[in-house]
């Protein structure tokens, strides 16, 4: 049944005729075989949607669609891979791990190159993609499979080429970088806070909001002309409305005692 369904995709992924959806579909549902078939079967389905990225540096319409596909593969590899239990998943998460540094590098160059690279849809992909691989740690307990340090020490251009799609321009927005906009922010909210936010969305953007600030408050320290470019003006600007949405008091405040369930000395610290 697996080559069969390869052998449909290949023809879809040939034909310029052939429906993207379904031929997107035809991907996912490889992926999820993949990721059944064992660890071989999952690295050899991995090393080819790392090719398939490739085509990214094309430039042709046809091959960035080629890009995109193998792209949300990738993703859906990884987040069948996550659901796995026990030994299968640290098997199949050590077998896939020669392509973590190609998501990383497929991530960092069409962040770098921005709608250029064919439009915002193939690095809203790539963001996505090294989401769902950045949650495969090997243990199976840690929320992120890398540190920012270890990172950053074996990629020291993503975090840079990440940091301008948090501040888009009017006219990007206009251009739909909106949604990389957002997948960045999960990106690093995912690197720097794994775990920290909990699974309730106002408190989850609360939390968001203080790790902000605090980092504010540590750039701070760093005179403004050792600082990134993109860590200026343009930033602070873009986050100043949402983060003064949240420091405003609570509707119906009367005192905090009423307001923050803690304990006076919880508070105070």
């Amino acid at each position: 049944m697996a080559s069969a369904i390869s052998d449909k995709f290949r023809a879809f992924l040939s034909s310029s005729a052939a429906p993207k959806l379904a031929t997107q579909r035809l991907g996912l549902l490889l992926a999820a075989v993949a990721s059944l078939s064992g660890p071989r079967a999952a690295q050899d389905f991995a090393g080819q949607c790392v090719g398939m990225v490739g085509a990214a540096g094309s430039g042709d319409p046809a091959q960035l669609q080629v890009a995109e596909c193998g792209l949300s593969m990738m993703s859906a590899l990884a987040e069948e891979v996550a659901n796995m239990d026990g030994q299968r998943r640290k098997d199949l998460i050590a077998a896939t791990e020669p392509q973590w540094p190609q998501v990383v590098a497929a991530a960092q160059l069409l962040a770098a190159r921005g709608a250029a690279a064919g439009g915002y849809g193939l690095l809203q992909g790539a963001l996505q993609c090294l989401s769902a691989w950045l949650r495969l740690s090997a243990d199976g307990i840690s929320p992120c499979r890398a540190s920012p340090g270890q990172l950053f020490a074996a990629h020291p251009d993503l975090l840079a080429a990440l940091a301008p799609l948090l501040a888009p321009s009017e006219s990007q927005l206009a251009a739909g970088a909106g949604g990389a906009q957002q997948l960045a922010t999960e990106v690093l909210t995912e690197l720097l806070g794994p775990g920290a936010f909990g699974d309730d969305a106002q408190q989850e953007a609360a939390a968001v909001c203080q790790a902000c600030v605090e980092y504010f408050l540590m750039v701070n320290t760093v005179p403004v002309a050792q600082r990134h470019p993109q860590m200026g003006a343009p930033l602070y600007g873009s986050l100043a409305q949402p983060l003064l949405v949240h420091c405003c008091y609570p509707a119906g405040f009367e005192g905090w005692e009423e307001c923050v369930e803690e304990d006076e000395e919880a508070f105070v610290r």
